[in-house]
């Protein structure tokens, strides 16, 4: 009996070894395709026991496939494809995350099920491209990104929630695109490189911890998409490149910024577009900005003083709203700008009246409004005062104006020099319902716009007078590279 007992023993002992070898031996494989599609051949029943996978050779879609489900139903962490070459050298487009597959209704929400145990993917080496999607709503803690990357996707790194530390764009990416990396709230730092020209919609919307290298972004940027940097609120400093035209919709709400330089390539700052920037302290303008947008700085808490640019046209609707810090205003132009979104009838003595308007607009539509303080000195150049007393139209909120011999001077674009040596020879008057642009010897482009930015119409000047025939209202006329503002 006892020696039965110890036989029994040894085999339980010899089977636990071999079982244990069995399942240690296919928790890390390395495997080497000779010909692509073939993965799950090669993997075989152990596909879902996979910890850790070095995969190399050719590789295509299926072989992704693969991957994904083994990470989605087995045990896969750990994958390294460095010495892998996919298809086109590109990871493809919903490599990772297969959206169809995951999602699920949560609440009457729509949720995605994550791949439960994948943390690490090492990329292909000589790799050109990252489909869309590609590791979207996956739970990575790190990414390097070969050099040889040209192209990164839409949504790329959407929802990488455990993605951390610092991620470097490769020289040559030109366009990072719409959701790349949003909600990647644990990445610390971003390196853009220099050949970077589009930042897409949304592409680092609640990325609350990031920052970016140098705090600038690179002079070849052209073009933001709506939200591109919400809610980064360690985002401390930016200085926007100097080919910038517009500053998008609620590019930076709600961010950690503390001064931002506004360069004179910048036309427009759309609506939202600093809102609720609580730690906001400085605002720089340049010349060459012509409108801002609703509530574009409204609720920016730590704003002590702004100076409004002379090229400025309009800032519309609650554009300096809820500012109760703010001490002081400057208005650098002899011609008081709009401060509101819109005429509608009613007085126009510069007085708050009793049914709830300013100037006889609705408080709702008027640039200051909400906490910003009305007692507060507004100063305008020599000259002008009483027009600004005048004025109406949003100006109507301040009671202190006072004439300034020193006013401070902003950056100007080459733009806006051209527009001071210019002005002088190009007159644009009204007779009427007609806006008229005086002859020329030279004939040169035109455009006239409302102060939504909408264009009514547009040509060539003629040798003699141009005559454009509109309705009644308030026009930008632009003229070669000046700019006038018209009532008509």
């Amino acid at each position: 009996m006892k020696r039965y007992k110890l036989l029994l023993c040894l085999i339980s002992v010899v089977m636990t070894l071999l079982c244990g070898h069995t399942v240690a031996s296919a928790a890390v494989r390395s495997i080497t395709l000779e010909k692509s599609g073939t993965l799950s051949e090669k993997a075989g029943g152990e596909a879902f026991e996979i910890d850790s996978l070095i995969l190399a050779g050719p590789m295509d879609k299926a072989d992704f496939d693969a991957l994904w489900y083994m990470a989605l139903k087995g045990k896969l962490s750990y994958l390294n494809l460095k010495n892998a070459r996919p298809t086109d050298n590109e990871i493809p487009t919903d490599a990772f995350c297969h959206f169809g597959d995951q999602a699920y209704d949560f609440s009457g929400m729509i949720g995605v099920k994550r791949l439960p145990y994948l943390h690490t993917v090492i990329l292909p080496e000589n790799l050109k491209k990252i489909g869309a999607g590609a590791f979207s709503h996956t739970d990575i803690t790190s990414i390097d990104i070969p050099p040889t990357v040209e192209e990164i996707g839409q949504a790329c790194f959407l929802a990488c929630w455990k993605l951390a530390g610092k991620v470097v764009i490769p020289e040559g990416v030109s366009r990072i695109e719409d959701s790349t990396f949003q909600q990647c709230q644990n990445i610390q730092e971003v390196s853009l490189p220099s050949t970077l020209e589009y930042i897409g919609i949304s592409a680092f919307d609640a990325c609350s911890k990031m920052t970016l290298s140098n705090s600038t972004l690179p002079a070849s940027v052209r073009e933001m998409g709506a939200q591109a940097f919400y809610l980064t609120s360690a985002l401390k400093e930016i200085e926007l490149p100097a080919g910038l035209k517009i500053v998008p919709l609620a590019c930076f709400q709600a961010s950690g910024i503390e001064k931002v330089v506004i360069p004179p390539s910048v036309q427009v700052i759309s609506d939202l577009a600093f809102q609720s920037c609580r730690s906001l302290k400085e605002i720089i303008f340049s010349e060459g900005l012509a409108r801002i947008a609703g509530q574009a700085f409204a609720d920016d808490v730590s704003v002590e003083k702004i100076i409004l640019p002379k090229s400025l046209s309009t800032a519309f609707n609650g554009a300096f709203a809820n500012m109760p810090n703010l001490k002081e205003v400057y208005s650098l132009g002899t011609t008081p700008p709009w401060m509101c979104s819109d005429l509608v009838n009613g007085d126009s003595d510069g007085s708050d009246t009793d049914d709830g308007t300013i100037d006889g607009l609705p408080r709702s539509i008027c640039a200051f409004l909400g906490t910003t303080p009305r007692d507060i000195p507004v100063y305008v150049p020599v000259g002008s005062l009483e027009m600004y007393v005048n004025a109406g139209h949003g100006w109507g909120w301040f009671s202190d104006f006072r004439e300034c011999k020193d006013m401070p001077q902003l950056q100007a674009g080459i733009e806006e020099t051209f527009n001071q040596e210019e002005t002088a020879s190009t007159m644009v008057y009204t007779n009427s319902n007609e806006i008229i642009i005086a002859s020329s010897s030279v004939p040169q482009q035109y455009g006239i716009y409302s102060l939504d930015g909408r264009m009514i119409a547009s040509g060539i000047t003629n040798t003699d007078d141009t005559i454009i025939n509109v309705s009644k209202g308030i026009y930008i006329v632009r003229v070669g590279r000046t700019s006038i503002k018209v009532i008509v």
